[in-house]
């Protein structure tokens, strides 16, 4: 149990230093390492390093890619609770402008004061305080978290507020109708990740075949190494599993 402890905390130790390094830090030093495997590979030599600038602009595209789609994840879920928490609210017989500061206690208590949810909701208040309007302070905080759902949400309330309808009606059955497509986007995303990692291995095989082959017969490669037409296959091979990677990233890719 002991080891077993100390073990987790080393994992802790070195995933908090891994978080304490700069994004662009991070990209650089996995490029530069890609690049000299890739070297060693496909040409047996360390000028592989001058792929360097590539991989970076490689990695850079697929890592963004990835950390944009979390974060939009993470801020899609925080709007439901927002929505939902807004809802309770009103059905209370708070209104809107009195229920925003209970939803920003109960979103204070979840994420935290730096979430970007919060300080949206703390911003709509200030608007508010202000004599600005509420569907006015909805509208700019969709577009501030660039989510669709706040959109749709923003449009359906300015729409409701200025034909005078029931808000609360129009809250509590907009956050259901919302929450109810937010839970099928994640089953979606759940399925097709099995397919996108299924996808991934089989980009890999190519470059995990050559590597193994190298290691276990050295001199199977030896025609293509240091010549000019050797370099021409490799670089071919490298560049067709690159290409087939990114496009079947976007094949692959279910806009939810």
């Amino acid at each position: 149990m002991g080891a077993y402890t100390m073990g987790i905390g080393k994992a802790d130790r070195i995933r908090a230093i891994w978080n304490m390094i700069r994004f662009p830090t991070k990209i650089f030093g996995i490029s530069i390492v890609c690049s000299y495997l890739l070297g060693l590979i496909f040409y047996d030599s360390i000028y592989g390093l001058l792929l360097a600038p590539f991989c970076f602009l490689f990695f850079r595209y697929v890592l963004n890619d990835i950390k944009n789609e979390k974060v939009k994840i993470q801020i899609q879920k925080m709007f439901g609770d927002m929505i939902l928490s807004l809802a309770s609210t009103l059905q209370a017989g708070y209104s809107v402008e009195q229920g925003m500061n209970f939803v920003i206690e109960e979103l204070l208590f979840l994420y935290g004061e730096e979430a970007i949810i919060v300080v949206e909701c703390n911003r709509i208040v200030k608007h508010m305080e202000t004599n600005g309007t509420v569907e006015t302070a909805f509208t700019e905080m969709a577009k501030n978290i660039k989510l669709k759902e706040a959109v749709h949400f923003s449009e359906t309330f300015r729409i409701g507020k200025r034909v005078g309808g029931d808000l609360t009606h129009i809250i509590r059955d907009t956050s259901m109708i919302l929450s109810d497509i937010m839970d099928s986007e994640r089953e979606i995303r759940t399925i097709s990740a099995a397919k996108k990692f299924e996808f991934q291995v089989m980009c890999m095989m190519p470059l995990l075949m050559v590597g193994y082959v190298k290691m276990t017969s050295p001199g199977y490669f030896e025609p293509l190494y240091h010549n000019l037409f050797g370099n021409i296959v490799m670089t071919t091979v490298l560049t067709l599993v690159i290409l087939i990677y990114l496009i079947g990233q976007k094949m692959i890719h279910v806009e939810v």
